[in-house]
């Protein structure tokens, strides 16, 4: 009796084993989509955003599922406000990046990927301040 009721059940568990292999291919797909964007923005690094602003790097950490933006800040006086202002920094980014997701594979990558974006300010070697953007928070 035993044997029979795993027999029923058995498409059951192949349907379900065949969705979580989907799910995960699906995943990796985006993550390598991802990561190939990571790539191809980084080779036109140091890019100059702002006055004063240039981002110097950015990379794809595959096991956090975050892309770490680094940026230089030349400014100390700009320095020492995003360091008081971080959580304003990242109120005026968010809305930047749900803008520029139109036009821009790379942030579109990032949200088919469920990625996180770290944002790390520095300023003279030292790391001014950070933030991090999920990819809800620009969907």
């Amino acid at each position: 009796m035993k044997r029979n009721n795993i027999l029923r059940r058995l498409p059951v568990f192949a349907v379900l084993i065949v969705a979580i292999i989907s799910l995960t291919s699906c995943l990796s797909k985006e993550k390598n989509q991802l990561k190939q964007s990571v790539e191809q923005y980084a080779s036109t690094l140091p890019q100059n955003v702002a006055p004063g602003v240039t981002i110097l790097s950015v990379s794809y950490d595959t096991d956090d599922n975050k892309v770490i933006l680094k940026c230089d800040i030349e400014n100390e006086s700009v320095a020492e406000a995003t360091k008081v202002n971080s959580t304003m920094l990242k109120a005026a980014f968010v809305p930047y990046l749900k803008h520029a997701k139109a036009g821009n594979q790379f942030i579109i990558n990032m949200i088919n990927a469920d990625a996180s974006l770290d944002c790390q300010f520095w300023h003279n070697d030292q790391q001014a301040t950070s933030f991090e953007v999920k990819a809800e928070e620009i969907k």
